[in-house]
Order: structure tokens, then C-alpha cells, then sequence
């Protein structure tokens, strides 16, 4: 942000202020005042556009020396609007740039040099008993022939040495547009004349591919009432955008009631003698530079009074809301837009001293900023038509910017910063083990203005609205914290997602929106894994500590008998205690294991740190059943006693053929009492798949194909021979 110091005009007052350049527009200023409020100031002309930086200058339309070796003396650089001046009347007009016409007037009388004077050149006595005047006005240049007699040429033209990335057409209503491929860039408006007692004449601007040529109406030139000199004006103008100004005035004088002044550089409102009978102005400021989010408190409409010569004439006039649209250049008496029949605004006004003006428009500025009414801007009517209570104020056309129309506008605008979380896109702010998030931000108003209301958005990476919380109230004061929780339910682990806000103030003013606070949700690794050998019944312990994730499912392990190179998950379900034990090790070998906390939604941590342990088997087990081989085996079989009763022998896993025959193998597997019996019968029922590991380590599944038989050796006591089929290794 650069702020520079500047004193400021403000209802009527000489105040220090700094201007907030990062806010300037064509059209705008916006300053900061030492007692924190804000002011932008509207008016035509305040900036033109760098062509170099890209930045938003202060417009200077004095003429200076330019003398580039191509024929021109003269130039006004810092302005839209670019101008040339040469000798003999020569002019080059620039439109943008690459987009220029150069012109030069014919049937000169001689080599007339400019002469200069701030932002007004003279050709003098450039014809017969005529001159040729410039005055530049930012974004217009006033051409003036200043008809001295009657004996003035009856016509004057320039011929038009070069068009370059542009042509010229002439229009209906008597002007000529200035127009390249991406459309108009600018208008030469239709000429008119007026003497010296201020009466107006009608004139014809023309365009033969070759000359602009510009002709006095003859007759009323010859009229005997005709008070010389004569001014023949045909002004030309930018193409005006949409912030540009926007004044006319309508006049009721007989004859003149279908006549067009959105060129004039005056607003006549009243009754001039007993000519402009019912003079009522219009302007129109476009509010599209004040931007969004202004909290107005005050607007007024400053007007500049050209003084009248002679008494004093004071009296009110009045602002009233224009209810239809209306265009600069065509408005007249006959088409004028309506408008209310109530006041706006008044303003008690003097006619003889040059003095700013201004009417209280504070509702209705606002309510056409925040749309609840149509800007067609303000019609000014004069309370008395007597004579010689007209007021002339200066239009946007006038050539000094800084005396046309103006609208001030004091506002208040609120701020809010992302506080937590933070994160970028690329970079987002990491929340462990909860869905329940809150989030944070402050509130801030330079004007000192509590918060009235506020409204959160949480996004996800796809841009979609995953929660909005409305509008809702809030008094907060400049510099607090707020701080709201996303309800719970919408947000999801390993999910990437943006929240933002904006605040009112109770002002109605409101915050910018900050591009938001990226941030992901993950359920921590779990922690405190150990893994301890238990000989005695084959297999490693593993235990880690209790997670305290918000929507923990369960967990999952992880194991290695290769160094790490290669992870198994061993779990068919999700653990839901914080101990497993891994019956399915190799003897011998250094088994690696991790962990990951699983949530209710499936997303899953990262992996926990390693732990390690090794196992030694001795004996030969059956699904965790440790039995002992009956020695020597006989071929085909394996002899086994079952040592333990201690669980069921029950499970899927996937299994090979170990030569043992084609895909079988037989269990003999000795019973030393009925309750080893019963209980031998009862987990090898057919169809049943069991598990078997050997003393190496090695483990085959398999599946009991037929009956169990029982053999008795002796009383309460045999050999309960199994038979498995499709045997596959683990």
C-alpha cells in the first residue's frame, strides 16, 4: 500500500489526508484521513494511465516544448488524451497507442507559430479575420475558431495528412466517430456557434476521405442581431467509458428544445435573460471506482458556480433522482429522462462569486450502491424561473479538471486476516487426530467500527462449498479474534481444503475476502510400538500405545522378514485393541513390524516407527496348537501329538503342496485321554481349514477332506489320523 500525503478539499474544509494510490482509478482518488475514515473523491480527469509502469498517474494537461525532429513544437503527454502541436495549425491527436490522426489546417495565411499558455494554444490570425484555439481538457480537446467579422472565411478545413490504425465516420447526429477494428475510440462532436451575447447557431462538420471541413450556418451568421466574434466549437472527445463523466442540460428555449449540450462546458440551470428559459442540468457518476464493500456515511455533490457579471440573483437549487436512463450526447429538452417530483438535495446558490457548491446526497448514493434503486444520477432544477437566476456551473467538458463536477464520498470498509490455519495450497497447514476444527481470524476496521455480522466458507481442492455458515451476527470489535468450529460431520481425513470469511461492519461496509487458509486433516501415526519373542508359544507380541484420534476405527499391521524391503499387512480385520501377536513368524529370522490407526472413514495414517524382534520354533504347530512328531515318521505321514487344548484350530490362510503326495498330506496325531479325543473330533470336522507350520517355520494350509476315523491303541487313548487336501505353502 503507498499512501502519500496530500491536503484535500472536504465539505468546504482545507483537511491533511493521505492518498491511497493502490486505489486510483481514471476517475477516483481515495484518501485516508487522520481520524481513520475515508474519503474517495469521483471526478472526471484525475488519472491517466501510464504507458510505461502500468500505473495510475496524476493527468497534467499543461502544453509543453516536445521538439522531436518531425515537425511538432508542442505536446500534452500526461493525460488519455495525447496531443501534438505544430505550426500552420498542425495536430496530432493520439487515441491510444499506435492510434493517432495527424491534421493541418489549409488556406492558412502565413507560418503562424502556437503560442502557449498552460493547456491553451493560439493560432492567431491563422485565416482572415480568424483564429484557431486548443484548449485541453484531459479527455477532450476544445477546438475554438474564433470568427473576429463578417469577414471570415465561410468555411474552415484541415486535411488529414495520416490515419494510422484508424478511420473516420461520420454519424447521424452530425458528429464524426473515430473508430479501429475493437470499435469506437472517440468522436469529434458536432460543431455549433455562439456569439458574443451568447446566442447559439447551428454548424456542419463533413468528411470527404480527405478534409474535415467545418461550416458556419450563412444565414445566421448574416443575421443583423449577430454580436461578434463568433465561436465556431467542435470539440473532440475520447470515447467515453463507463466511469467517464456524464452531464448535459436540457433547454426549453423556442427552437432549441431538440438541441444536444452534452459538449457544453457549462450545466445551465435557470432562466438566462430570456433565452435557455427552464434550463434544468442532468449528471450522472458512475459509483462502478468506488469498488465494493463501502460502508457509506456521507455523499455529497459538489458543483463549481462560473460567476454571471452583474447582481446577485441567489436562489435554491434542487436535486432530484432521474428515474430512466439518458445518453450524454443526445438528451434534449423534448427526450429528457422523468424524474421525481420530491428533492433529494437543495442548495441555496449565488450567482456572481466562483464558489463550490454542494447537496447532501447520502441515501441516495447509498441506495444506488447497493442497488435498491437505479443510477440515472440527478436532475437540477432551478426554484425560480425569473430572469437572471440561472446558475452556470462547470461541466465535466470544462478544461480545468479540478473545478468539474465532483462526488465525495466518506466510507467505512472493514479487513480480515486468515490467522489459523494458514497454510498455502502447496504448503497447508497440517491438523492432527480431529475433525472438530476451529477456526480463526481477526477482525479489523482503520474507521474503529464494531462488526455487525460475518459469513465462513470451507472449500474443498475442487473448489465445492463443503460448509457455509450464512450470515451471522456478530459485535466483535477492531483487532479481536474470531473464532468459529465447523460442525461436525463435514470435514474428512487426508482431504485438502480452503476456508475464508468476510465481516460487515455496522456500517454496511464490507471486508475484501482473503484468498483463504489451505489445510488437511491426518490422523497422526500411532506410537510406542515394541515387539517381544515369545518361545514358548511361537510367535512375537506387539503392543504400542493407546491413539486418541477423533473417529478411530482400528489399525493395521505391517510385517517384514526381509530387511524392510518388502511390507505385508497380516491382519484380515482392523485390530481394534492396542496388542497383536504374530503366530505366523519364521524360525530364526528377524521379523520387522509397523502400524498405521485406520478412521472410520478409511483413510489411514502414516506408517508408526519400526520394531523388531526373532522367534526360534521348536516342535511343529497347528493353527497356534503346539504338537509334538512321533519318531521315526512313517513315510507319507507325519506323527503328531496334540500338546494343548487351548483354542479351536480354526482359519483360512493359503497354503502348499509339500511332496507329501499330490497336493495331500496326512496328520497322525495322538489323543491321550477322551477330552484330547473329543476335542480332536470336533476341530477336524470335514470340510474344516486348518493351518499347519512345521519346526522350521514353514507354513501350509490345508483343507480335512474325509471323516475322522478313531484307531485305539489302548483304553482312552489312539491316533486320530487327518487327511488334507489342496495343500498350498503360506
Amino acid at each position: 500500500m503507498a499512501l502519500i500525503p496530500k491536503q484535500i478539499e472536504l465539505d468546504g474544509q482545507t483537511v491533511d489526508a493521505y492518498e491511497d494510490t493502490d486505489l486510483r482509478r481514471a476517475n477516483a482518488k481515495h484518501f485516508r484521513l487522520p481520524d481513520g475514515r475515508r474519503v474517495v473523491v469521483l471526478q472526471e480527469g484525475q488519472h491517466y494511465l501510464d504507458r510505461d509502469t502500468g500505473q495510475w498517474e496524476e493527468t497534467d494537461n499543461a502544453v509543453v516544448a516536445d521538439e522531436r525532429p518531425d515537425g511538432f513544437s508542442h505536446a500534452v503527454n500526461r493525460v488519455p488524451l495525447r496531443i501534438r502541436f505544430g505550426p500552420r495549425g498542425r495536430q496530432r491527436i493520439g487515441f491510444g497507442v499506435g492510434k493517432y490522426i495527424t491534421l493541418s489546417a489549409v488556406d492558412v495565411r502565413t507560418v503562424v507559430q502556437p503560442v502557449v499558455e498552460g493547456n491553451r494554444v493560439t493560432y492567431a490570425d491563422l485565416w482572415t479575420d480568424a483564429d484557431l484555439v486548443y484548449e485541453h481538457g484531459v479527455e477532450r480537446l476544445k477546438e475554438s475558431i474564433v470568427l473576429r467579422s463578417p469577414q471570415a472565411p465561410a468555411s474552415f478545413s484541415f486535411r488529414v495528412v495520416e490515419q494510422v490504425n484508424l478511420t473516420l465516420h461520420p454519424a447521424p447526429d452530425g458528429s464524426i466517430e473515430v473508430k479501429n477494428a475493437d470499435g469506437a475510440l472517440g468522436r469529434i462532436l458536432a460543431p455549433w456557434c455562439q456569439d458574443a451575447n451568447g446566442a447559439r447557431g447551428p454548424a456542419v462538420l463533413a468528411w470527404d476521405g480527405t478534409y474535415l471541413t467545418i461550416t458556419p450556418d450563412a444565414s445566421w451568421l448574416s443575421d443583423s442581431e449577430r454580436a461578434w466574434p463568433v465561436v465556431v466549437d467542435p470539440t473532440i472527445t475520447l470515447q467515453p467509458g463507463p466511469t467517464d463523466g456524464k452531464d448535459s442540460w436540457v433547454n426549453a428555449t423556442s427552437g432549441y428544445e431538440d438541441t444536444n449540450y452534452g459538449g457544453d462546458i457549462y450545466i445551465r440551470v435557470g432562466v438566462i435573460n430570456t433565452w435557455a428559459t427552464h434550463g434544468r442540468g442532468l449528471i450522472e457518476f458512475s459509483l462502478e471506482p468506488l469498488g465494493e464493500g463501502l460502508g457509506i456515511t456521507s455523499a455529497k455533490l459538489w458543483l463549481y458556480v462560473y460567476p454571471t457579471v452583474g447582481a446577485d440573483y441567489p436562489s435554491y437549487v434542487y436535486a432530484h433522482r432521474v428515474l430512466a436512463p439518458w445518453e450524454e450526447y443526445v438528451v434534449t429538452r423534448n427526450n429528457q429522462p422523468s424524474h421525481e417530483s420530491s428533492a433529494a438535495s437543495s442548495a441555496y446558490v449565488h450567482n456572481n462569486t466562483a464558489a463550490w457548491y454542494s447537496w447532501e446526497l447520502t441515501s441516495l448514493v447509498r441506495s444506488w450502491y447497493e442497488g435498491s434503486v437505479a443510477n440515472y444520477g440527478i436532475k437540477l432544477i432551478n426554484s425560480t424561473d425569473s430572469n437572471y437566476y440561472a446558475k452556470f456551473f462547470y461541466s465535466s467538458d470544462y478544461s480545468n479538471s479540478s473545478l468539474r463536477p465532483k462526488l465525495e464520498v466518506i466510507y467505512t470498509k472493514p479487513s480480515v486476516a486468515i490467522s489459523s490455519p494458514n497454510g498455502t495450497q502447496s504448503n497447508p497447514t497440517i491438523i492432527y487426530d480431529t475433525l472438530q476444527l476451529q477456526l480463526q481470524g481477526v477482525y479489523n476496521s482503520e474507521d474503529n467500527v464494531n462488526m455487525a455480522k460475518r459469513r465462513h466458507w470451507v472449500y474443498d481442492e475442487l473448489g465445492n462449498v463443503v460448509w457455509d455458515s450464512g450470515e451471522v451476527e456478530d459485535s466483535a470489535t477492531p483487532g479481536s479474534t474470531v473464532a468459529v468450529t465447523v460442525p461436525a460431520g463435514l470435514l474428512s481425513y487426508g482431504v485438502l481444503y480452503r476456508w475464508t470469511w468476510r465481516a460487515w461492519d455496522e456500517n454496511g461496509g464490507y471486508s475484501d475476502i482473503p484468498s483463504g487458509g489451505w489445510f488437511k486433516l491426518i490422523l497422526s501415526a500411532p506410537t510406542g510400538l515394541t515387539a517381544t519373542a515369545d518361545a514358548a508359544n511361537a510367535e512375537i507380541d506387539l503392543s504400542w500405545n493407546a491413539h486418541n484420534g477423533e473417529a478411530l476405527a482400528g489399525y493395521n499391521v505391517y510385517q517384514s522378514a526381509d530387511g524392510g524391503t518388502t511390507w505385508e499387512k497380516i491382519n484380515t480385520v482392523l485390530v481394534t485393541a492396542t496388542n497383536y501377536s504374530d503366530r505366523y513368524v519364521k524360525s530364526g529370522t528377524a521379523m520387522q513390524y509397523k502400524i498405521t490407526a485406520v478412521a472410520s472413514d478409511g483413510f489411514e495414517s502414516d506408517y508408526s516407527s519400526t520394531a523388531s524382534a526373532t522367534v526360534t520354533i521348536s516342535g511343529v504347530w497347528i493353527q497356534g496348537q503346539q504338537v509334538r512328531l512321533r519318531e521315526p515318521a512313517r513315510r507319507g505321514f507325519v506323527q503328531t501329538r496334540l500338546a494343548s487344548a487351548r483354542q479351536a484350530l480354526d482359519g483360512t490362510w493359503v497354503v502348499q503342496d509339500r511332496g507329501w503326495g499330490k497336493g495331500e498330506m496326512t496328520l497322525l496325531i495322538l489323543y491321550q485321554s477322551l477330552d484330547e479325543r473329543d476335542q480332536l473330533l470336533a476341530l477336524f470336522s470335514a470340510g474344516a481349514v486348518i493351518y499347519y507350520r512345521d519346526q522350521s517355520g514353514d507354513r501350509f494350509r490345508g483343507k480335512v477332506s474325509q471323516s475322522v476315523r478313531l484307531d485305539e491303541m489302548w483304553a482312552g487313548a489312539g491316533w486320530l489320523p487327518v487327511v488334507l487336501t489342496e495343500v498350498t505353502p503360506a
